[in-house]
Order: structure tokens, then sequence, then C-alpha cells
């Protein structure tokens, strides 16, 4: 009895699966994609294809298990939050330490303390043109000022 029709690729998939495996640990040791090409019987693209998707899915392991780890500190730090703000909040110094340095932590892990990115030339650019000018002249003329300027 043949397999279903949604059943019939799944030899084909659990070979490509195993095959990206195989190609991602033969490069780990160093082997050129030609060669692991040659030795899976695919092309040397293909071997190079096979690398990535599964660097791709070991990264997006990662990625998720670092959030996972990241929940789990938030919620801790949350508990500990708890426990000590009463005491802080009845004026023990102590107790106002803890909850300040739970508070940078809770901070860090969260990204708040990261610098801000500023775009300066988009900023240049809308000035520019609220003030009816030229907004490439204007990065340009912006960019040769701070060329000019001496460091302090």
């Amino acid at each position: 009895m043949p397999l279903p029709r949604e059943l019939a690729h799944i030899g084909e998939r659990t070979s490509a699966v195993e095959r990206r495996v195989k190609a991602f640990e033969l490069r780990k040791q160093g082997q050129s994609y030609r060669a692991i090409g040659q030795v899976l019987g695919v092309s040397h693209a293909q071997a190079q294809r096979d690398v990535v998707e599964e660097l791709d899915r070991l990264n997006a392991l990662t990625r998720a298990h670092a959030e996972d780890y990241r929940r789990l500190q938030l919620e801790r730090l949350e508990d500990l939050l708890a426990a000590v703000w009463p005491a802080a909040i009845d004026g023990d110094i102590a107790a106002q330490g803890a909850v300040l340095r739970i508070i940078e932590r809770q901070s860090r892990l969260l990204g708040l303390d990261a610098p801000a990115r500023i775009d300066i030339e988009q900023r240049i650019r809308i000035a520019a043109a609220e003030l009816g000018l030229d907004p490439d002249e204007a990065v340009a003329e912006a960019s040769a000022i701070l060329r000019e300027a001496k460091p302090v």
C-alpha cells in the first residue's frame, strides 16, 4: 500500500536533514564546500546552503534559549524586588541599596541602559527640508564642518 501523498516526502526531508547535519559536521572539521559536496554527493553550492541552513537553525535555537533564560532571570529579579521592597520603603538603607542593584540589573537585561543611536544625517535632512534647503547640500556642508573641526 503506497504512502499518502502528504507523507510521501518524509524520507526525502529526513535525508535532507541528515545531509545538512553531516555537512555542518564536515565544515566544523575544516572541510571545504567542494569536499563536503563530494562526500555527500551534492554540488558545492548545495553543501554551502546546507551548512548555512544548519547554522541558521542552531542560531535560532541559541536565541530562543537566551530569551528563555532572560525571562527566567527577570522573574527571579521580580521576586527579589518584591521581597526587599517593603524594607526599602520603611527606610532600611541596605534594602534600598539592594533595590537599586536589582533595578539596575533589570535595566541591563532589558537593554534599557544601551546607548541610543542618533541618525544625525537624517536629522540634518529633515531640518534642511523644513527650512527649504537642499538636504544633500546641508549634509555635505555639515560633514565638511565636522572634518574641519579640531579634536578638543
